[in-house]
């Protein structure tokens, strides 16, 4: 270093410098070849592994143990909660009452669709109990074809007539209009007996439910429809019958189910102190099975000082039953790490019971900076593994589904997790519909998606949105929907208005390649969309490309990148 300042300081024509600076890691364009040629040397070495894997007849295996499951070793003190989400602890009386309601509404001939509402607060397991009752034997031989349908905040009867299509079908609807849709629906339920759930209805106007009831009529005599709901008034407008009102569990019930998540086998008769501390938790928690659980696993494995916070805490003491669910929701969510608190807020840019896949909840994650690597060497994909086992374990996700090797591969939200996740988002994420007014995005926003779409035409983006100049993230995670295009005229904008985007999510929106501009967004990390070309994820110091791109496109997107 002090023969480069002699040589620096000595030439006076500055020429030393020139060539000096050209060839450190702050040229881009020095740096771009080297990656460039970087790659280029990987791929030749991934072609003869696979040049050498068909000459050798080598078989392509899983590693036998995966990434997952060497972490939850690593975590051992809290991997019974995993049993314990599955099982349903206390709903066994509700179930068979539930079925009498079933059975004797299927008995009475004047009805040809009876409507059974269940209805409770968030998190007494209202969606549990009628999985439980959408899978029993009993209920299941009574029935021509089952339907399962989420309908959450928008009672959209076009939309709720595609999901039921898509239910019965297995597959994605076309763009359709009413009239076709209906006539499609007529034909999958028409004449059969089915049982429909409608599970978290919030929809409190008669004419949107009669448009739709009008519509399900078609089917056969005995049909029927179980719908959730945590509103006495949607109950009272749909149901054929008595609406079921779904309580607390038993306080032995409610012990049985705290137990089996905050202590280990044997571990509550050698902590009797612990014990002592939990009978008063298991009291606040007045039988909300979400929040028995939600305690249950934060507790699990603490040290006695912990439990005593817990339990003298003021936050449990709501005399409303409904604050009090969403209070402990809240307490479990301050005790989680910074990193965590920001990868569990992301989640309110998705809808509501929206199948998240792990690999790519995990990609976003790191786009976003937020996975911090305790060290060089520690992998920033196997800390956001371990990031989301954490979330598992104290319960923010649920409905867990596992590939052919064990490894979890989606899972969901439940609706009120959902609702706290939006609450601790804030201002700078946010989920909207696209028929949006002027006011509705804040200029601040930092996180959008939409999960709504215009039912025809193209998409466009809102004016409102415009202003939002350092957004980060831009998500359609709706990708399914059918009758909204983005095309290259929207991505263009999108590069124009948006510098600062990280995350640009383009799926299945008719976009075929990329344009030049996309080297102006220099701070992206994630764009998803063109499977198998180009671009995947950009990190600070470190590429993934896809390396099944022919050598020219690897090099146009260095020299978007590195302009």
């Amino acid at each position: 270093m002090a023969l480069q300042r002699a040589v620096m300081g000595s030439d006076s024509d500055g020429i030393s410098k020139e060539v000096l600076s050209f060839f450190s890691h702050s040229n881009q364009i020095a740096f771009a070849f080297s990656i460039s040629s970087k790659i280029k040397k990987i791929r030749k070495e991934l072609d003869d592994i696979v040049k050498d894997s068909s000459e050798f007849a080598l078989v392509l295996r899983p590693h036998g143990e995966s990434v997952e499951q060497r972490l939850i070793r690593q975590v051992r003190g809290q991997t019974h909660s995993f049993i314990a989400v599955d099982d349903v602890i206390g709903r066994e009386d509700d179930r068979e009452a539930i079925i009498d309601i079933m059975m004797a509404s299927h008995a009475a001939e004047e009805q040809r669709l009876a409507v059974i509402p269940i209805v409770g607060i968030g998190g007494l397991g209202k969606t549990t109990l009628a999985q439980l009752l959408y899978n029993d034997q009993r209920v299941e031989k009574n029935f021509e074809l089952k339907l399962w349908v989420c309908v959450s905040e928008v009672f959209d009867v076009k939309e709720i007539t595609k999901k039921i299509i898509m239910s019965a079908t297995n597959s994605t609807s076309q763009n359709l209009e009413m009239d076709q849709l209906q006539g499609q629906l007529r034909k999958e339920i028409g004449g059969k007996k089915y049982l429909l759930v409608l599970d978290d209805v919030w929809n409190e106007k008669p004419e949107e439910w009669l448009n739709l009831k009008a519509l399900l009529m078609v089917g056969g005599e005995g049909s029927q429809i179980l719908v959730t709901t945590r509103s006495r008034k949607v109950a009272d407008i749909m149901g054929s019958v008595q609406a079921y009102e779904l309580n607390g569990l038993s306080e032995e019930k409610a012990w049985k189910l705290f137990k089996t998540m905050a202590f280990s086998p044997g571990e509550s008769q050698k902590q009797p102190q612990l014990v002592k501390l939990a009978e008063e938790i298991v009291k606040r928690c007045v039988g909300v099975p979400l929040a028995l659980r939600s305690l249950g696993t934060l507790l699990r494995g603490e040290e006695e000082w912990k439990w005593i916070s817990i339990a003298g805490t003021s936050c449990l003491n709501w005399p409303d039953r409904q604050n009090n669910v969403m209070a402990i929701l809240k307490l479990s969510y301050y005790h989680l790490l910074s990193p965590l608190k920001n990868c569990f807020a992301y989640c309110a840019l998705f809808p509501k019971d929206y199948k998240f896949e792990t690999d790519m909840l995990i990609d976003l994650w790191m786009a976003e900076g937020f996975v911090i690597p305790s060290g060089k060497t520690q992998c920033l994909e196997e800390l956001c593994h371990e990031y989301l086992m954490q979330l598992l374990q104290r319960c923010f996700f649920q409905e867990i589904t596992r590939d052919k090797w064990g490894s979890i591969s989606s899972f969901k939200m439940h609706d009120l997790i959902h609702d706290l996740a939006i609450e601790v988002a804030g201002i700078e994420s946010q989920s909207k519909v696209a028929y949006l007014q002027d006011r509705d995005i804040n200029v601040k926003i930092r996180h959008l998606s939409f999960d709504h779409y215009y039912q025809t035409g193209s998409w466009k983006i809102p004016s409102c949105m415009l202003e939002a100049k350092q957004l980060r993230t831009f998500l359609l995670p709706e990708y399914n929907r059918s009758g909204s295009y983005f095309n290259k005229a929207i991505l263009q904008q999108l590069i124009s208005n948006f510098r600062c985007l990280r995350v640009l999510d383009m799926r299945d929106r008719g976009v075929k390649s990329l344009p030049k501009s996309i080297g102006k967004l220099i701070h992206l990390r994630f764009r998803s969309g063109l499977s198998k070309r180009i671009l995947v994820f950009i990190s600070d110091c470190q590429l993934r490309l896809d390396l099944a791109a022919p050598d020219s496109e690897v090099d146009g997107v260095m020299q978007r990148i590195f302009p």
